[in-house]
């Protein structure tokens, strides 16, 4: 919640020098002067930014601003977007991020039932280890045996 605060007014007291030196991709879309023009480049810049947070915050502001009907007006006018194109641009905006959670729940849950079944392969390995150490125990002892026997033999052919 402080991020999203925080983003929300990252851009809001940026002298318009310095956001044309710093967003030189939004002069492109945007004759940028104070009032209108910059308010609405400010929340282009968030909506085209990479991380959903910003996204949010871009659309959060673009729809705040097109409540206005002179910014609405001007908007449509100067860059024929209004709130159909807005609507259009984010109605697949997963906003609450509840597409991502249960993604996230899906994952875990395959998370949880691949450690349970790299738990029974463990449980199985060893289980085969034991088998095979004992089969290699009782073929020693199967030697041992055998070698005593032929000694006893083999000593009792020189006698």
């Amino acid at each position: 919640m402080k991020a999203t605060n925080f983003y929300r007014k990252m851009l809001d007291n940026t002298p318009i020098e310095l956001f044309r030196a710093s967003f030189p991709e939004a002069l492109d879309r945007l004759e940028l002067a104070e009032g209108d023009s910059y308010e609405l480049a400010k929340a282009f810049i968030y909506l085209n930014h990479d991380l959903t947070l910003l996204r949010h915050v871009g659309i959060e502001k673009l729809f705040n601003l097109l409540q206005d009907e002179r910014t609405l007006r001007f908007s449509k006018s100067k860059y024929n977007f209004g709130l159909p194109e807005l609507y259009a641009l984010t109605k697949d905006a997963d906003i609450t991020n509840s597409r991502l959670q249960t993604e996230l729940a899906h994952s875990q849950l395959q998370l949880h039932q691949t450690q349970v079944e790299l738990a029974q392969s463990q449980s199985s390995l060893r289980e085969y280890a034991d088998k095979i150490r004992a089969m290699e125990l009782e073929g020693i002892w199967m030697l041992k045996l055998l070698r005593s026997l032929l000694n006893k033999i083999i000593g009792g052919l020189f006698r």
